[in-house]
């Protein structure tokens, strides 16, 4: 059943809404979102409540057709449901646009596995975004920083820091390529956090901890959104 929530927009959508839109593009799955077919049981009418809940939004017209104002909304889940590689930083999944190359399709979690906005976004603005809203990513390098990218942490260091709650200052980053099979080897969700003034980072899978330079931290954001950095991009 749909609820009602705080600050509706055309931009935010319950999960039925979203599944149904995909499948007005011939797709059955979105990244990242519960499996529908849960919803299909507990409420074997969802299509029809988010058929006019999209048709109050004007993405389809009264005869249930998209309407013009609509196709951007129906264009932006098409592209989301394809795309070729997806990225998770905390609230955020992301996708790429493959007609428009320097845009991110951005499904962010508004409440928990309920309603989700959609936005097609500027990759520089996504990045700019992250730069604005966690503290993290705002942070200033330590002076040695510069000296090293990764240093796994001794079994000491790391007891430590499992016997501490980690703060809310966190950054969770995974990249998932749909085009490869990915091994257990080559894919990786990596959690960062602070301990003290020093950077960190786990790799969730391994649970192998390593303190991490902040220039890693950026060049990693920037690689998984397919941003130049801007190092690479002087040398150039």
């Amino acid at each position: 059943m749909m609820t009602e929530v705080k600050g509706t927009r055309n931009d935010v959508f319950h999960l039925y809404e979203l599944y149904l839109m995909a499948e007005a593009t011939g797709n059955d799955t979105i990244f990242g979102l519960p499996d529908k077919s849960v919803h299909a049981i507990t409420d074997p009418h969802y299509l029809d409540t988010a058929k006019e809940a999209i048709q109050e939004k004007g993405i389809l017209n009264e005869e249930g057709h998209i309407s013009d104002g609509g196709f951007f909304a129906i264009k932006a889940i098409q592209e989301y449901a394809t795309s070729r590689k997806y990225v998770q930083i905390n609230n955020l999944m992301i996708a790429f646009s493959e007609s428009e190359p320097d845009e991110l399709i951005v499904l962010t979690e508004i409440e928990n596995q309920s309603y989700y906005q959609i936005k097609v976004i500027d990759k520089v603005l996504v990045l700019k975004d992250l730069f604005d809203s966690v503290a993290i990513v705002q942070r200033e390098p330590l002076a040695d920083e510069k000296e090293f990218t990764l240093k796994k942490l001794r079994n000491r260091e790391r007891r430590s820091i499992l016997e501490e709650e980690i703060e809310e200052n966190v950054l969770s980053l995974a990249v998932f390529d749909t085009e490869t099979v990915q091994t257990d080897t080559e894919f990786a969700q990596w959690l960062y956090f602070m301990e003290e003034d020093k950077l960190c980072t786990v790799n969730v899978e391994e649970e192998t901890y390593y303190r991490v330079s902040q220039y890693w931290l950026m060049k990693e954001l920037f690689d998984s959104l397919e941003i130049p950095y801007p190092q690479e991009t002087e040398e150039k």
